[in-house]
């Protein structure tokens, strides 16, 4: 995670002042990079100033070209960094902003993957509140979304959860949720 931190700090220091959506992914990516390595001050002053730069990024340039990075995603990323930060009521917020944006979306915006991903950040922040009943209503929606377009992070995501809700496998519904992402 140092060396994203490196990394990021040569990008962002090769973009100068301009913000522009290549900035506020960098940025964004430092943020989890320290939120990884458990630096919440530095985790959310990299969060900060990627808010602050994507504020000065027109809309129609957030979503356009290689290094695209909308609402959505940096919505997604501040969930995850929340999460890292041990915050899952931030996240909340922030994961459903993605969520909501992500499933109102169209063209390749609507993504399943990206779907599917916010719904498991979710309800890892569900289940970390211990609202079980809302954390599997959420990887179960993830798990229908996953199916469509079956990858290896949301794979790894959805054991992880698993993982998470083991311990509260009591209900046949949890078992049998369990068992899906396990197997997902």
């Amino acid at each position: 995670h140092e060396d994203v931190i490196d990394l990021t700090n040569a990008g962002l220091a090769a973009t100068g002042e301009a913000a522009s959506t290549t900035a506020v992914k960098l940025a964004s990516l430092q943020a989890r990079a320290h939120a990884n390595l458990g630096n919440g001050p530095a985790a959310e002053a990299a969060m900060a100033l990627t808010r602050q730069m994507m504020g000065q990024v027109p809309p129609e340039e957030q979503d356009r070209g290689l290094f695209a990075f909308p609402e959505e995603k940096l919505a997604s990323h501040e969930g995850q960094v929340w999460l890292q930060l041990g915050a899952p009521k931030r996240a909340q917020e922030s994961l459903q902003r993605a969520l909501h944006l992500l499933d109102s979306a169209t063209g390749a915006r609507r993504s399943p993957v990206d779907q599917a991903m916010v719904r498991l950040h979710l309800a890892r922040a569900h289940a970390e509140l211990g609202q079980f009943d809302q954390a599997c209503q959420r990887a179960e929606e993830a798990l229908v979304l996953h199916r469509q377009r079956p990858v290896d992070h949301t794979r790894r995501r959805a054991q992880e959860l698993a993982t998470l809700l083991k311990p509260y496998d009591e209900a046949e519904a949890t078992q049998t949720l369990l068992h899906e992402l396990t197997r997902a």
